[in-house]
Protein backbone atom coordinates (compact mmCIF):
# COMPACT_ATOMS: atom_id res chain seq x y z
CA UNK A 1 0.00 0.00 0.00
CA UNK A 2 0.93 3.71 -0.43
CA UNK A 3 0.89 5.69 2.37
CA UNK A 4 -0.04 9.70 2.19
CA UNK A 5 2.67 10.21 4.83
CA UNK A 6 4.91 7.77 7.02
CA UNK A 7 7.38 9.63 9.62
CA UNK A 8 10.18 8.17 10.22
CA UNK A 9 13.61 8.13 12.57
CA UNK A 10 11.50 9.44 15.47
CA UNK A 11 10.79 8.12 18.92
CA UNK A 12 6.83 6.52 19.06
CA UNK A 13 5.12 6.63 22.35
CA UNK A 14 3.17 3.58 22.40
CA UNK A 15 0.63 2.09 25.16
CA UNK A 16 3.44 0.16 26.91
CA UNK A 17 6.49 1.46 25.58
CA UNK A 18 8.96 4.16 23.46
CA UNK A 19 10.30 2.40 20.03
CA UNK A 20 11.68 3.72 17.08
CA UNK A 21 9.45 2.90 14.72
CA UNK A 22 7.69 4.37 11.38
CA UNK A 23 4.14 5.68 11.62
CA UNK A 24 1.97 6.01 8.16
CA UNK A 25 -1.07 8.03 7.59
CA UNK A 26 -3.70 7.07 4.86
CA UNK A 27 -6.95 9.42 4.30
CA UNK A 28 -5.92 11.88 7.46
CA UNK A 29 -5.84 8.58 9.72
CA UNK A 30 -2.85 6.50 11.05
CA UNK A 31 -2.78 3.69 9.15
CA UNK A 32 -0.35 1.43 10.58
CA UNK A 33 2.53 2.00 12.89
CA UNK A 34 6.12 -0.42 12.98
CA UNK A 35 8.94 -0.96 10.54
CA UNK A 36 9.62 -0.69 6.67
CA UNK A 37 6.04 0.56 6.08
CA UNK A 38 6.61 1.18 2.52
CA UNK A 39 6.07 4.56 0.65
CA UNK A 40 4.37 7.37 1.02
CA UNK A 41 3.56 10.55 -1.29
CA UNK A 42 5.84 12.83 1.88
CA UNK A 43 7.80 11.66 4.19
CA UNK A 44 8.80 13.40 7.42
CA UNK A 45 12.08 13.04 9.33
CA UNK A 46 12.23 13.03 12.60
CA UNK A 47 15.05 12.46 14.07
CA UNK A 48 16.07 13.29 17.49
CA UNK A 49 12.16 14.20 17.90
CA UNK A 50 8.95 12.52 20.14
CA UNK A 51 6.25 11.02 17.82
CA UNK A 52 2.66 10.62 19.81
CA UNK A 53 0.37 9.52 17.37
CA UNK A 54 -3.37 9.61 18.60
CA UNK A 55 -2.40 11.59 21.22
CA UNK A 56 -4.65 14.67 21.94
CA UNK A 57 -2.85 17.49 22.75
CA UNK A 58 -5.17 18.76 26.44
CA UNK A 59 -3.49 21.98 26.24
CA UNK A 60 -6.60 24.58 26.14
CA UNK A 61 -7.04 28.88 26.84
CA UNK A 62 -9.83 28.90 29.39
CA UNK A 63 -11.19 32.60 28.26
CA UNK A 64 -10.56 34.40 24.71
CA UNK A 65 -8.58 36.94 24.05
CA UNK A 66 -10.21 40.25 25.07
CA UNK A 67 -12.50 38.82 27.59
CA UNK A 68 -12.09 40.01 31.94
CA UNK A 69 -10.47 37.10 33.51
CA UNK A 70 -9.80 36.46 37.55
CA UNK A 71 -6.70 34.89 38.59
CA UNK A 72 -4.91 34.91 41.93
CA UNK A 73 -7.73 37.43 43.31
CA UNK A 74 -6.59 39.85 41.00
CA UNK A 75 -8.52 41.02 37.67
CA UNK A 76 -6.76 41.19 34.39
CA UNK A 77 -7.31 41.92 30.90
CA UNK A 78 -6.16 39.86 28.52
CA UNK A 79 -5.02 41.35 24.99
Amino acid sequence: MKYDLIIKNGRVILDDDVKEVEVAVKDGKIAAIGNDLGEAEKVIDAEGQIVSPGIVDAHVHITEPGEVTVMSGKVTKQV
